[in-house]
């Protein structure tokens, strides 16, 4: 489903939502297909951000999967990332360098929450064995 840009590709990035959003007036004045291929990549996009810490095999494979198609740069089948993009204007390489930055800030943010987290778990722990 199209949805609005704050919610779609990748938010608080200006160029992403500007580009989202010529995009969707284009799909909207073109119809059924654009409609489809904006569809699509947020599905993508979403279907990525969803699955990024996965825990079963399904939605891991999923997320490999998702992460494959839209990094690809050699795809020259109809339904490849570059294509899809180049059809409603976006820039393939800006939203794909956008994409692999969310996924780095992702990583980061749970290395240090996990972090933080052994480090009180260690004080409780050494608290808890001098009692």
């Amino acid at each position: 489903m199209v949805t609005r840009p704050e919610h779609s590709f990748l938010q608080g990035d200006p160029e992403i939502a500007a580009q989202h959003d010529a995009a969707l007036k284009s799909a909207l004045r073109a119809g059924g297909e654009k409609m489809l291929i904006l569809a699509v990549l947020e599905d993508a996009v979403d279907c990525y951000k969803r699955n990024l810490f996965a825990k079963d095999r399904k939605a891991q494979r999923l997320f490999a999967e998702t992460e494959e198609w839209l990094l690809a740069r050699d795809d020259k089948t109809m339904f490849a990332f570059e294509n899809l993009c180049e059809l409603l204007g976006v820039d393939a390489d800006y939203l794909r360098a956008g994409i692999q930055r969310w996924k780095e800030n992702q990583l980061a943010a749970r290395r240090a929450s996990m972090v933080s987290t052994s480090k009180y778990q260690g004080r409780k722990l050494r608290r808890g064995s001098r009692a």
